[in-house]
Parts: C-alpha cells; sequence; structure tokens
C-alpha cells in the first residue's frame, strides 16, 4: 500500500496546495485521474498522500474551525497498492471480496464495493518494483469492513477457500478482525462494525481517555506515566 487518498471539495486544491506550502510541505501541482483533480504530498515521517478534488462526495465535512467547510476534508477516498502483477489481486477482489472494477487509466486500474469516495482500491502496476518493507512513512495493513460477525465468518470461509492463509477471528474489543496477505503481499484485515467505539464510553467523551485492552489494565500506572501530555494550540494551525 502505496499512497492513502482523501476527498476535499471540487475547486478546494489551490487552497490546499497553498495551506501545505504555509506548513513546510511541498505538495504537487493538481494533475488529473479519472477526471479528477488530485494533489500528493508526503508527511514529515514520508508517507505518501493525496487530497482528491470531487463533487461525488456527500459526507459532511470535517474542521476544528480552522478551515472552512467549503474545503474540509470529507474522509478517507482510497488506497494505491503497487503490485508487480495484479491479476491475482484483481481476481480476490472481484471473485471473493465484492468489488467491481470502474476504470484503468495507464498501468491503474481501479476496484470498488460502492463505486463512493471512501473505498476505492486502486491496483498499480509496476513489474519488478521492489517488495515493500515496514517502517516510518509506511502502512501497516489497509481494513475493510463488514457489517457483523456472520459476514465475516462468510467471508473468512471464501477467503479460506482461495488458498490464502487467514487468521482466526481476532477480537480487539470495538470489532472482530480477521487478517491475510493478498497475492502481492499487502496484508488484509476484515473487520466487523459493531460493538463500536461507543463499547466502553459515549459519543461525548470520545477520545478523551486512555482506553487499554483488559490484558493491560494491570499495567497502566506504568504505561500512564511514560506518557507525556499533548497540547495543540489551535491558532498555530490557522
Amino acid at each position: 500500500m502505496t499512497v492513502t487518498s482523501f476527498s476535499v471539495p471540487a475547486n478546494s486544491l489551490g487552497y490546499w496546495v497553498d495551506r501545505l506550502q504555509k506548513f513546510g510541505l511541498n505538495p504537487s501541482q493538481p494533475q488529473t485521474r479519472f477526471e479528477e483533480e488530485f494533489i500528493t504530498f508526503e508527511d514529515f515521517d514520508g508517507l505518501t498522500l493525496e487530497l482528491v478534488a470531487t463533487d461525488k462526495d456527500e459526507r459532511p465535512p470535517f474542521t476544528y474551525g480552522q478551515i472552512i467547510e467549503d474545503h474540509s476534508v470529507r474522509g478517507f477516498y482510497g488506497v494505491t497498492l503497487s503490485e508487480n502483477n495484479q491479476e491475482q489481486t484483481a481476481k480476490l477482489l472481484t471473485e471473493t471480496m465484492q468489488h467491481e472494477q470502474l476504470g484503468t487509466s495507464a498501468n491503474r486500474l481501479r476496484y470498488s464495493a460502492s463505486g463512493k469516495p471512501g473505498d476505492f482500491v486502486d491496483l498499480l502496476l509496476i513489474p519488478g518494483g521492489q517488495r515493500g518493507l515496514g517502517g516510518g512513512g509506511t502502512v501497516h495493513h489497509l481494513a475493510f469492513a463488514t457489517d457483523n460477525d456472520a459476514t465475516q465468518l462468510d467471508i473468512r470461509s471464501k477467503i479460506a477457500n482461495t488458498g490464502l492463509n487467514v487468521t482466526p477471528v481476532l477480537d480487539r474489543q470495538y470489532f472482530h478482525s480477521i487478517y491475510f496477505r493478498e497475492p502481492g503481499g499487502v496484508l488484509f484485515e476484515v473487520a466487523t462494525n459493531p460493538p463500536g467505539f461507543l463499547f466502553d464510553e459515549t459519543k461525548e467523551n470520545l477520545g478523551t481517555g486512555l482506553k487499554l485492552p483488559p490484558w493491560e489494565e494491570p499495567n497502566r500506572p506504568m504505561i500512564e506515566a511514560g506518557l507525556l501530555p499533548i497540547e495543540i494550540n489551535a491558532k498555530d494551525f490557522i
């Protein structure tokens, strides 16, 4: 997985180029792919990100007030997987994971389960490309959502029947997960939507406390003692 993309409203890229440059990043100039403009840049750890300008994303904007809603991020747009040979990965997506091929652009194939921003999976064919290594500036895995435990067990059975090595169902407290490597080597996760992040706190308090799995609770004093306070001054991001 080599690129993570996010949606912004159409006609917003000029604003984002200026903003990213202001904070010391070096975005590309707008380019066009699948009839939509986008810019590419790297974060401070070297992670490659894209902002895609689209009028097809109807999700509400996300802003703390520093960015006007007309330009704010709508959410996750999609991912790019770099593959030496995309045929087996494409087969997995279409025949096992209920995706459809939406189009092609040069050496890029696009797949989606819904056809909407938020779940696009692009396969970028790079014959002879170097296999990825984990570390700073990389993404560990790509997660797909499934409705519930029953649909997860169904997809797990289908994945196992392809010959791929899929894990047992793992309890992540907020969701249940299975993991496997797709034919190109990218680690995939399929996670249930329930129980959800309201499992142990209210919506109003989400993210305000340190949540630990039960087996780490005895270590809470030691873990909390090693954490540094996070202070965000909103004025620094205007």
